[in-house]
């Protein structure tokens, strides 16, 4: 099978210092997302054996918002698709934990 040719553009943007530190904080509570998304879903792998969808994980961020997390609906939402996508293609013939590596 040939190799196709994808035109690839490359985005380069310089940040100014003075969002540094907002882009630092929202950084921390993506990784915090990611993160509590690791651990519930290795408690239920633990409990149930089974990978916990993406509305299981809806359901534990509603209203996270609301209680101090500074990043929008949009994030948890894309942090769900990603991290329920990332488990469910790891379910193979025998149920094994999967590797999400926790953020830091």
């Amino acid at each position: 099978m040939p190799l196709s040719t994808v035109p690839v553009r490359v985005l380069r943007l310089h940040i100014n210092d003075k969002h540094a530190s907002d882009l630092s904080v929202m950084g921390r509570e993506v990784n915090f997302v990611w993160n509590y998304f690791n651990e519930l879903s290795l408690k239920l792998f633990e409990r149930e054996r089974r990978f916990a969808s993406g509305i299981e994980l809806q359901r534990c961020l509603n209203g996270a918002s609301k209680e101090g997390l500074g990043i929008g609906s949009a994030v948890f939402g894309a942090l769900r698709a990603v991290s329920s996508t990332a488990r469910s293609g790891s379910a193979g013939a025998k149920a094994v934990a999967p590797d999400v590596r926790w953020a830091g």
